[in-house]
């Protein structure tokens, strides 16, 4: 027991040792939160706020707005405002892509669109050209009207086509390319009427499905032809008609008006037509046949 007692009597007299080493680390904390306030700045302004805040707090009558705490400000902070970037302006190269498939939906719209408006186009002007020829028609059957009462000419329109048919009844006798002298001032006529009326003109000779084989024609080709040519010889009398827009031809009996052989049937069939062509024939818009 006494040496225990005399253990603790020798022990040294003060504070642990580790009391220094904590104490050297308070001062070197101390030391750096003080060189950091040594490089900021308090914000006077704010400070005063912030002060005024406490004194209307505390029953100070003194009122002044606070709109932030004071803090600190770093002279890093000093030299760099923050603020809204503004992009830097670079020279880019970029690459756009687009789907193929997109781009042939977005050809075949236009196109499809460019078709429509080309289909209108072309569909308001063949309207035109009816309501012309119907204008032109009109004038002509009352032009000729004479001519239709007696049976002896027809007048058609097909689409774009007026249609003149000469019958054989009064113009040629059966079998014959003679044009009747009483029927010139008919072919006459027509060749003036024309001469007001733009597009192509064929004369075109048809005959019935009974062959034909004498000294002057070996075939109906052949007589089909040369009653095309007798119209067009007489039409050629008129000194102001441009034969430059006539074609000559003959069918035979290749394209009948009525098909059969009673005579009612080849009487329809034998016939000479002068066809003024202004576009293709549509049979649907077929004006009608006047006698």
């Amino acid at each position: 027991m006494s040496d225990e007692f005399d253990d603790e009597e020798d022990k040294p007299a003060g504070l642990p040792g580790w009391m220094a080493t904590f104490a050297d680390m308070m001062s070197l904390l101390m030391a750096f939160f003080v060189l950091l306030l040594s490089f900021s700045e308090i914000d006077a302004q704010k400070f005063r706020r912030l002060a005024g805040s406490m004194k209307q707090a505390f029953g100070v009558q003194n009122e002044i707005n606070v709109e932030d705490i004071p803090k600190g400000t770093s002279p890093i902070f000093s030299e760099f405002i923050p603020g809204k970037p503004d992009p830097t302006p670079l020279k880019q190269v970029e690459q756009v892509t687009r789907d193929s498939a997109e781009e042939n939906l977005d050809r075949s719209e236009k196109e499809r669109i460019d078709d429509e408006a080309l289909e209108a186009a072309r569909s308001r002007e063949l309207q035109a050209q009816q309501n012309a020829n119907k204008e032109r028609l009109q004038m002509l059957r009352q032009q000729l009207s004479t001519e239709l009462q007696q049976g002896v000419l027809e007048l058609e329109s097909l689409g774009q086509q007026i249609i003149f048919r000469i019958k054989e009844k009064g113009s040629f006798g059966s079998a014959s390319a003679f044009l009747q002298p009483r029927f010139v001032p008919v072919v006459l006529k027509i060749a003036r009427l024309l001469n007001d009326i733009p597009g192509a003109i064929t004369v075109a000779g048809h005959t019935d499905n009974q062959a034909v084989n004498t000294e002057l024609f070996d075939s109906n080709w052949d007589l089909s032809a040369k009653r095309a040519v007798a119209v067009a010889s007489q039409m050629a009398k008129v000194t102001t008609f441009d034969m430059v827009r006539v074609t000559v031809s003959g069918h035979a009996s290749n394209q009948p008006r009525v098909k059969g052989n009673s005579i009612e049937a080849r009487r329809n069939n034998r016939r000479v037509e002068i066809i003024v062509n202004q576009g293709k024939p549509t049979e649907l818009d077929a004006l009608g046949v006047s006698n």
